[in-house]
């Protein structure tokens, strides 16, 4: 019945709808309050690509004549979908205001196209390229795992562990007042806008325009501020404003990247609150990200670093040259890298502008596994430190990637992962982690833009956590759920303003450094009572 009603639907809409691709019948549903508002019976809902040489497509929905809604499809219409109730959820944006809306489908082979098609779409707008051009078959499917909420799920290897040991949520008290830095400081143009937090010290650090606030953790699990460094100078005496930074010989360095000199890598002694050194990998090469040499070597003695450029991996050594990268690695064809992660192993992952996520065992060889990502910037990136799982950012969803290889193609090696042999056609099911569509219009997030995500740190730990932020959100993704296959399993809580930044404490997987525009404090979250 629905689908010889679906045909004859169609059959109208394909001659009305401009550029029809594919469309299915089902019942449409607002969603508020927790509740689904029924809003129409036997809808069609479309996709459309009105202009075959623009990468530009469309949803609607429509009652017979009638059409009920009209958007264009992007990233910020969140959508996902449920396999057992053969939904999808999205929102919409009018005015100041967010709505929710779900759809369910009647006929499945329909419900099918409409996804698929809607996957290719989001892809091509993104990229604004065609997608065959862009990703071989094997990544195409890679691109369509990424929509389906039906997951593989993962042990988390500590089975003894207590349900009730997880349950944790933020604390219900209003955000603390923290620690700022002068007020006439505060009065400025200027804002808080990097975030390190220390390993080997008990220290915190907020890069603020060309200042540098320090900061320590005190008895009642806060920050306090101590002092700042009032400019940040080259060796040559300009004043300038850092663009990225990290920590590294035991937090007794702050390293910092420039838009006034990309070339460069600037050293700065916190002690002395001057920058000492000025490394460069050499060759003109502009510095877009760097990472630790391993995971955890900020809270070591080791000078030496990963960066990567456009289209070069480099391994900075200042003890042999400061001019000139020790090792490094070059394309022909730019892969637009921007930032990078390493493993306790030194493994490296290396995101790019288009989305891509490359694995390598050693910078100076080709990568050991492309993973193709689902075509937006990587603005961040994070590994495990036993290097099983990938943490990547990108501004409207997070991507979570497991790179163990199965046993088979181990050959016996046991935990061998993509960084140690291609994954090849045995590519993991991507967890494309996002907000719920509920949650957008509950909150009234009407744009999505999460800060880089984190695991939580600390030596020989298995993680458990991941943090991030939107607006002035903190979210917190409980891991082991999601790799139970729990995509929703977060918590959120609402701060004073924007936040800026949020990385766990190491070692403290309870204790998160956040950092809006003009404070800083630590957020604990707390066992459910």
């Amino acid at each position: 019945m629905a689908a010889k009603q679906e045909e004859a639907g169609l059959k109208k809409l394909e001659a009305k709808v401009k550029g029809f691709l594919a469309g299915a019948i089902g019942n449409f549903y607002q969603l508020a309050d927790g509740k689904s508002i029924p809003k129409a019976e036997g809808a069609l809902i479309v996709v459309s690509r009105p202009d075959p040489d623009e990468f530009k497509y469309q949803l609607s929905l429509h009652v017979g004549e009638k059409m009920l809604l009209q958007q264009d499809v992007s990233l910020d219409m969140q959508s996902i979908f449920g396999k057992k109730d053969k939904n999808m959820d999205w929102v919409t944006k009018v005015g100041g205001a967010t709505f929710a809306w779900r759809f369910v489908f009647s006929v499945a082979k329909s419900e099918n196209l409409v996804k698929s098609n809607l996957a290719i779409a989001m892809f091509e707008v993104s990229r604004q390229e065609d997608i065959k051009k862009s990703l071989k078959e094997d990544d195409q499917d890679f691109l369509m795992q990424a929509i389906e909420d039906e997951m593989e799920t993962y042990s988390s290897g500590d089975e003894s562990e207590e349900p009730e040991e997880r349950n944790r949520e933020f604390s219900p008290d209003p955000v603390k007042k923290g620690a700022q830095f002068a007020h006439e400081e505060r009065e400025g143009k200027e804002h808080n806008r990097l975030l390190n937090v220390g390993m080997a010290e008990n220290r915190s650090f907020i890069i603020r325009g060309s200042k540098v606030g320090v900061f320590k953790h005190n008895r009642d699990d806060d920050l306090e501020f101590l002092n700042k460094i009032p400019e940040v100078k080259d060796k040559k005496g300009q004043v300038f404003s850092p663009a990225k930074s990290m920590l590294a010989q035991n937090d007794k360095k702050l390293l910092l990247l420039s838009d006034h000199a990309p070339e460069s890598v600037f050293c700065m002694d916190i002690e002395t609150a001057k920058v000492i050194e000025e490394w460069q990998p050499g060759d003109g090469f502009k510095v877009k990200g760097i990472a630790p040499v391993e995971k955890y070597a900020q809270k070591t003695g080791e000078s030496s670093i990963l960066a990567c450029s456009n289209n070069a991996l480099f391994q900075i050594d200042p003890r042999q040259d400061k001019k000139q990268a020790a090792q490094k690695k070059t394309y022909a064809k730019a892969p637009k890298f921007g930032v990078m992660a390493t493993n306790a192993q030194g493994q490296a992952a290396v995101g790019s502008d288009n989305g891509e996520i490359r694995l390598y065992s050693d910078i100076t060889k080709n990568a050991k596994t492309l993973l193709p990502g689902l075509g937006d910037k990587v603005i961040g990136v994070d590994v495990t430190e036993n290097g099983h799982w990938i943490l990547a950012t990108s501004a409207r969803y997070l991507l979570v990637l497991r790179t163990v290889l199965p046993s088979a193609k181990a050959k016996g090696k046991e935990g061998a992962t993509g960084f140690d042999k291609a994954l090849g056609k045995d590519k993991p099911k991507p967890i494309k982690l996002q907000l719920n569509p509920t949650d957008l219009a509950k909150y009234n997030i009407s744009e999505v833009s999460f800060t880089p995500a984190h695991f939580d740190t600390g030596d020989n730990i298995q993680e458990e956590w991941i943090i991030t932020s939107t607006g002035p959100y903190i979210i917190t993704w409980d891991f082991k759920k999601v790799k139970e296959g729990q995509r929703f399993a977060y918590k959120v809580k609402k701060a004073n303003s924007q936040i800026v930044a949020d990385i766990f404490r190491y070692g403290w997987s309870d204790q998160v450094v956040v950092a809006e525009p003009n404070n800083a404090y630590v957020e604990v979250t707390k066992k459910k009572s």
